[in-house]
């Protein structure tokens, strides 16, 4: 049985084009597509272990995914469950077992020299940029987050005077719970004025 693939994928071409290409493919070879499948379907294993699916078109590489990562793991999941890949655009055939595992162990050396020299390349322009005088990172003091002011001691104290949680008042601050947690931290005079009533209310 021969299956045609339709990627839904924003960044790959139209379903209507995938299918003009898997269609004219088909007509050129004389071969009969008996089925489409999806993303869904694809992915559902079972179905194309106990199918009678031995080969896969899709119109481009692209269908498999936007990362080498992606196309690597959609070529072994497809090669793994003894289907035979084929990719029109490419004019490529990936048939299971030492063809795939070969193409595989290539596509994983080229994900990691794509990673060294992104590693590489990055170290590069950001010494050409201290070089050059500019400074680099975030700027002295700067947290990169929201900050309570100095005036909102007050209102903390109240709010967990009041039984509100220290979650729910970081919400109502507008701010993440360790912002708040290192305020309360700044501010020992919050933890003791909340002890002191907590004592009070005790006695």
């Amino acid at each position: 049985m021969i299956a045609g693939y339709l990627d839904q994928n924003d960044k790959n071409i139209s379903v209507d084009q995938q299918r003009h290409i898997l269609e004219q493919y088909a007509t050129r070879k004389r071969y009969h597509i008996d089925m489409y499948l999806s993303a869904t379907d694809i992915k559902n294993s079972e179905q194309l272990c106990f199918s009678s699916l031995h080969t896969l078109l899709i119109a481009n590489i692209v269908c498999l995914g936007v990362s080498l990562r992606q196309i690597k793991d959609g070529i072994k999941f497809i090669t793994d469950n003894g289907i035979t890949l084929i990719s029109i655009r490419e004019n490529c055939r990936i048939t299971p077992g030492f063809e795939a595992e070969t193409l595989l162990k290539y596509l994983d050396l080229s994900i990691k020299f794509r990673s060294s020299l992104t590693s590489i390349t990055t170290g590069k322009v950001l010494a050409g940029k201290k070089d050059a005088g500019k400074k680099l990172g975030r700027k002295p003091g700067s947290s990169g987050s929201k900050k309570i002011s100095e005036e909102k001691a007050a209102f903390v104290i109240s709010r967990l005077l009041s039984g509100v949680s220290k979650v729910q008042t970081a919400k109502e601050l507008g701010v993440s719970r360790v912002t708040l947690f290192k305020f309360i931290k700044k501010h020992p005079e919050i933890t003791e004025t909340i002890k002191k009533s907590f004592n009070i209310q005790k006695a």
